[in-house]
């Protein structure tokens, strides 16, 4: 399943350029459905054929636990919230030494309770060769009325956001500025120099009454041109004026831009008077922006440089054959010796050693059963040597027989037995054979450890991690004791449940993920289907709606199998939930799915309530099949279920008041502009 595709469409600017849009179908007869007076289509109106609730009565509607109740004052609607921003005007200063100075004036006008306002400025675009080429900000401040205000800047996509917190924004006017510097914003060319510079952006989510911009060039510049463009990304309108005196370029809008729309200017002059970067600065510059592609050089030359000096084998002269395996090494530590793990082979031959060696005795044993129309096969072992005369065994096979045979306290265990207890003695035993041979010059390292190090980290902490905050159903509901059988993971660590209800591990689960692939595979679900979902709440909301979605996932999971003792890990339920509500918000938007034919390989659109409901059916079925069981080849598929549902019922109680689901543009992006 790939992201929807975008529409090709000519770009209005480097400024303008982005990603992550989607498609959205239109009505049979190819027209909007409702559109505003200016003519955009979605947000202001609603889509005909739909029934909306009056927000003041959704919370009759709200058969909610008291867990939702507790949180529901996020999700309740906000009402007389509006945003508007009059005017933005930007002064822009092209240096001597190719730098730009911008300082951007915003009057925004807050109608409710707001937190502030986002500025989204694009700063990486694709370059002629097909590499990136990102603009460098610096200096990023911003001030009301000569005193500074809280800025946090971050990157989203190939968008540097500025999140601007203004002070007592609630049904009040204020004046804006933001100020900062661009190192890399000009372009060149054999002829002359050139800005081309979006002056507003085309993230904006609310009008823009007026916008302007004033550019100052280096003094004496000549052939002074200029051009502008307006209107949403991949416009070509020329709605603004564009004044030329000496230096001075100036532009003024002609009308209001709507919402997403924007303001290009171009501006060109002879060359002389700026200084273009020198190679170094232009190699610099590549190699910030394209970093990336030089990672797997640096990975070869320090996967080289440790080959080198200590991967390479030792120069030796001639090898004779040795029919005999070392001389004081058990047949354990010789298996370890071979492939580099203490796996199971290796401790039953250590069994099999000390039978041999006359500490133990092994005994089959069968019963018949329904007067000997079948039988079972059991194996008994049997003590020989009393602990006191365990003093010439090594430390590995003296805790194989502490583990047998319960420390000396017992002269015979059957093998079935061993298999609710045995497990925990495993991991040492498995470290004293490692040991062992570390200590008889073998190794001059553990194998499992250095394993760890090059695969980025120790098994044991990703089992611990797993298993100290991964939610198990049977230790939440109480029925797994101290006793109760533990969960293997791994040749070496078994996961024991804690007696305790840590209920926090409800939370907790739904950030730990047992591997790559688990995370990537979650994460790219989220990347397809959060952004929108998000757009149609507020952020707190959308925090709120997630995590409920992952309690009603691991509660789901939990009703199916309460005596499970399998952690359960992954956000894959608080996802479903997601996924639940573009379901309902998005139906008809166009998926683009890989359709797998023999070893051929193509796309098909499929409206998205199509592979929605596919994926929820396979779900179903699946944990239908294994209605016993916690998992389905290591897939909560009811945490999925439970999930699922919960965003289907959830998201209209959580959806803004004021949102109205855009289903008939054909080119739909991410709002990133508004928070409260």
């Amino acid at each position: 399943m790939s992201r929807l595709k975008p529409q090709p469409t000519k770009p209005q600017g480097p400024a303008s350029e982005e990603a992550g849009y989607r498609e959205a179908p239109q009505n049979p007869r190819g027209i909007p459905r409702c559109t505003r007076n200016d003519g955009v289509a979605g947000e202001g109106c609603r889509p005909e054929g739909r029934r909306y609730i009056n927000p003041s009565h959704r919370a009759r509607f709200v058969v909610i636990g008291v867990l939702l109740l507790s949180i529901f004052a996020l999700a309740s609607p906000a009402f007389g919230r509006e945003l508007r921003i009059s005017t933005f005007h930007s002064e822009v200063v092209v240096l001597p030494d190719s730098t730009i100075d911008v300082t951007e004036t915003i009057e925004v006008q807050f109608i409710g309770a707001w937190n502030g306002v986002y500025r989204t400025i694009p700063v990486e675009y694709l370059g002629p060769s097909g590499f990136n080429y990102s603009l460098i900000v610096e200096d990023a401040s911003a001030t009301e009325n000569g005193s500074a205000l809280r800025i946090d800047k971050s990157r989203q996509g190939a968008n540097l956001e500025f999140k601007i917190y203004v002070p007592g924004a609630t049904d009040s006017r204020h004046t804006l500025l933001l100020h900062y510097r661009v190192l890399n914003g000009l372009r060149y060319f054999n002829d002359h120099d050139e800005l081309y510079w979006n002056v507003t952006g085309t993230e904006w989510t609310v009008p823009l009454g007026s916008a302007s911009a004033h550019v100052l060039l280096p003094a004496g510049a000549t052939g002074v041109h200029a051009a502008q463009y307006t209107g949403a990304y991949g416009s070509r309108a020329q709605d603004a004026q564009v004044e030329i005196l000496g230096s001075n370029v100036t532009v003024q809008t002609s009308r209001p831009l709507a919402f997403r729309e924007g303001l290009t200017l171009i501006v060109g002059w002879d060359k002389g008077f700026v200084r273009e970067p020198t190679r170094s600065d232009l190699i610099a510059q590549f190699l910030r922006s394209n970093w990336p592609l030089f990672a797997p050089v640096v990975v070869f030359l320090g996967m080289f440089w440790l080959w080198f000096t200590r991967g390479r084998d030792p120069q030796v002269g001639s090898v004779a054959v040795q029919y005999e395996p070392p001389a004081g090494l058990t047949p354990g530590e010789v298996g370890t010796l071979v492939d580099e793990e203490a796996d199971m082979r290796d401790i039953t031959a250590s069994i099999v050693d000390l039978a041999v060696r006359g500490y133990l005795t092994i005994e089959e044993r069968k019963t018949d059963h329904m007067m000997g129309l079948y039988a079972s096969e059991d194996f008994a072992f049997n003590l020989k040597k009393k602990p006191a005369e365990w003093a010439g065994a090594k430390p590995h096979e003296l805790l194989l027989l502490a583990g047998l045979f319960d420390n000396g306290r017992r002269e015979s265990v059957d093998l079935s037995e061993l298999q609710n207890r045995f497990y925990r003695n495993l991991p040492g035993i498995r470290s004293s054979i490692f040991d062992s041979l570390v200590g008889h010059g073998y190794y001059a390292h553990r194998p499992d450890e250095v394993r760890g190090v090059y695969i980025g980290g120790q098994d044991l902490a990703v089992a611990s991690s797993v298993c100290n905050y991964g939610l198990i159903p049977g230790q939440l509901t109480g029925m797994l004791g101290p006793n109760s059988p533990g969960f293997p993971m791994g040749d070496n660590l078994v996961c024991l449940a804690n007696p305790g209800r840590d209920f926090y591990h409800l939370i907790t689960s739904m950030f730990l993920h047992g591997s790559w692939m688990h995370i990537i595979g979650n994460m790219w679900f989220l990347w397809l289907f959060g952004n929108n979902i998000e757009d149609s709440m507020t952020r707190p909301r959308f925090i709120a709606f997630y995590l409920i979605c992952g309690l009603a996932a691991a509660f789901a999971q939990t009703y199916t199998d309460p005596g499970s003792n399998v952690p359960m890990v992954g956000a894959s339920g608080a996802i479903s939930g997601v996924m639940g509500a573009y379901l309902v918000l998005y139906p008809r938007v166009r998926v683009h799915t890989l359709v797998f034919l023999g070893f051929f390989i193509t796309t098909v659109a499929l409206p998205a309530w199509v592979m929605l409901l596919y994926w929820a059916f396979l779900q179903v079925a699946s944990g239908l099949v294994a209605l016993g069981g916690s998992q389905v080849g290591g897939v909560a598929v009811w945490a999925h279920v439970g999930g699922f549902l919960a965003g289907i019922i959830l998201v209209k109680f959580f959806q803004r008041a004021d949102y109205v689901p855009v289903r008939n543009e054909s080119v739909w992006r991410p709002r990133r502009t508004l928070w409260g």
